[in-house]
């Protein structure tokens, strides 16, 4: 290819990339590019921020003494009317320090600052029993204030989540290759089925049985 063929093929090049629709797909794809990016980016940020809070309420010891507390409080028995009174204020804020935190994170993972499958994974378990037996004490907190709101974005995770329950793990591949249960047999003491009765002895056992062979003496036939 000479000089002259060279010059023509860059004046075409040129030509083709200055049309107006060749230059609109370009910013087309520069655009999609960048809201991919921006996307990924938000996720692994969301992703982060989510960690982040989830391990700050582990290292809580605050938050951690007042679950603590909370628990012990429903194992006596919540006596509302007395969590609702000034006696029980006490009691009370120790309840709404727990079920405020669910509440921040729960209107986190609603306005997309939280990441909810990580969230869901973490405390899916401890969210809806704490939210199962604390409920009957928030529904009498709205009466008491005369206001529907306190928790409510906890009572609609809670919700969701009641609605697609967290799923255990399946793994075909473990299951397969899973030793086999040992078969029940009748055992020799009491005729019973026991699966125990195939499982090798220690050697302490053995020689214990061994003992009791020699020393027990022989059970004579009765005599007709």
């Amino acid at each position: 290819m000479d000089l002259h063929q060279a010059s023509s093929w860059c004046h075409a090049l040129l030509d083709i990339l200055g049309t107006p629709w060749l230059q609109n797909l370009i910013l087309a794809l520069t655009a999609v590019i960048g809201i991919l990016t921006f996307r990924s980016s938000s996720h692994q940020e969301r992703r982060r921020a989510t960690v982040d809070v989830l391990l700050h309420t582990l290292d809580d010891a605050e938050f951690q003494k007042a679950r603590t507390q909370v628990l012990a409080l429903i194992k006596s028995g919540l006596d509302i009317p007395n969590l609702l009174s000034e006696d029980g204020l006490a009691n009370r804020k120790i309840l709404l320090h727990v079920l405020s935190r669910y509440e921040f994170i729960a209107t986190g993972v609603r306005e997309g600052a939280f990441d909810a499958k990580i969230y869901k994974r973490m405390y899916y378990t401890n969210v809806i029993a704490d939210w199962d037996k604390l409920e009957t004490f928030v529904r009498e907190l709205r009466i008491n204030r005369n206001n529907n709101t306190p928790f409510q974005e906890l009572e609609r995770q809670v919700r969701k989540w009641k609605m697609h329950p967290l799923k255990a793990y399946k793994n075909p591949t473990l299951l397969k290759n899973a030793p086999p249960r040992p078969a029940a047999i009748a055992s020799p003491i009491d005729g019973s089925n026991s699966a125990a009765a195939q499982l090798p002895m220690s050697p302490q056992e053995t020689h214990s049985a061994s003992v009791r062979t020699i020393t027990e003496p022989p059970v004579q036939p009765k005599k007709q």
